[in-house]
C-alpha cells in the first residue's frame, strides 16, 4: 500500500511540476511576443515621422545640388541634423532617435537605411527607408519598408 502512495505522489508532483514549468514557459512565450509586437509597432511608427521629415525636408528645398530650385530628398544623417525640422517640429526625442538610428545601433530592436538614388533628378521624386530586425528573430520578424508615397509594406513574418 505504500508503495502505491509513493507511485502516486510521484505521479502528482510530476504532473505539478510539468504544468508548472508550461505555464512558465506560456508567460515567457507571451511576453516575447509582447515585446516583439511592440518593437513591430514603434518600427511602423517611425517609419511614418522618417516619412514627414523627408516631405519637410524636401519641401524646404534643404539640399539643391542641381541648383533647380527643387529640393533632393535626405540621409538618416541629413533628417537628424536639418534645423528647420527642429524649429518646425516639437518631436526633439524623434530627431534624438534619429541620431542614434545614424550611429548604427538601432531603435527599438529595428536598424533603419534610407535610400536614395545617385543621380540627382531622381533624388529630387524618389527616396525609400527601409525597417529590419537588428537582431532577427530575437527583436523582430518582419521588415518594413516605406517610400515616397507613404505606403507602408511588410515582410510577411520569418
Amino acid at each position: 500500500m505504500l508503495k502505491i502512495i509513493i507511485k502516486i505522489s510521484l505521479v502528482i508532483s510530476s504532473f505539478i511540476i510539468i504544468n508548472f514549468l508550461l505555464y512558465k514557459l506560456a508567460y515567457r512565450e507571451s511576453r516575447e511576443q509582447e515585446r516583439l509586437y511592440e518593437n513591430h509597432s514603434n518600427a511602423r511608427i517611425n517609419l511614418f515621422i522618417i516619412y514627414d521629415y523627408q516631405f519637410l525636408f524636401k519641401k524646404n528645398i534643404t539640399k539643391d545640388l542641381n541648383n533647380n530650385k527643387i529640393g533632393e530628398n535626405g540621409t538618416i544623417n541629413e533628417l537628424a541634423n536639418y534645423e528647420i525640422v527642429k524649429e518646425k517640429n516639437s518631436s526633439e526625442n524623434f530627431l534624438t532617435s534619429l541620431k542614434i538610428i545614424n550611429k548604427g545601433k538601432g531603435l527599438s530592436g529595428y536598424d533603419f537605411k534610407i535610400f536614395i538614388p545617385n543621380d540627382i533628378n531622381l533624388a529630387e521624386s524618389y527616396w525609400c527607408c527601409y525597417a529590419f530586425p537588428l537582431e532577427y528573430p530575437e527583436t523582430g520578424k518582419s521588415a518594413f519598408f516605406i517610400n515616397e508615397t507613404g505606403k507602408l509594406w511588410k515582410s510577411i513574418d520569418g
